[in-house]
């Protein structure tokens, strides 16, 4: 069995997509997926299965939409590739940067080859790098100030994603990996 880690994208957001921690651990347990633990409020759950991440993500999305009515992106990610999007953290952002302004973007599938080309020519003051399935943002003015939003990004980057602040990957993947 291997360790996954499920991103929801957009639940228990301004009071919409309600998914309870409680009961997401639950849904969890139906699949028959093993030791399922939850992180913060906002749709971050990790568990042991067979299933590859796409056949899980699916699961959970199908599962979400049987019980509560509605269909949140579920994207899904091995421990050791939620360790390395927390060990990869492009030079650029390693500096005296705040990391409270950092963002990692999981994406669905692989990004769109002219992506980053896209978001340049936005002119927006962020930073974006994109290494594998995730892009890594900073936000110099803060998140809530950016015209760069995920609807934006998703155009760009050619399909769903979901954002976790610095802090919550690397939480992540302490209770994905055990390690800090």
């Amino acid at each position: 069995m291997e360790t996954l880690v499920a991103l929801l994208r957009g639940v228990n957001v301004v009071g919409r997509n309600k998914v309870p921690m409680q009961t997401l651990r639950e849904i969890c347990e139906s699949l028959k997926f093993g030791d399922p633990r939850t992180y913060l409020q906002s749709g971050n759950v990790v568990f042991r299965t067979r299933r590859q991440p796409a056949a899980a993500a699916a699961a959970l999305e199908d599962e979400i939409q049987a019980r509560l009515g509605f269909r949140p992106a579920v994207i899904a990610r091995t421990a050791a590739q939620i360790a390395a999007a927390a060990d990869g953290l492009p030079g650029r952002f390693s500096g005296d940067l705040d990391r409270s302004k950092l963002l990692v973007m999981f994406l669905a599938g692989r990004p769109a080859p002219d992506a980053l080309a896209k978001i340049a020519r936005l002119g927006l003051p962020e930073q974006v790098e994109a290494r594998d399935s995730q892009v890594y943002i900073y936000f110099p003015d803060g998140v809530g100030r950016s015209k760069l939003s995920t609807a934006v990004l998703e155009r760009a980057f050619g399909g769903p994603m979901t954002g976790r602040n610095w802090n919550t990957v690397l939480a992540l993947r302490e209770l994905a990996c055990g390690e800090g």
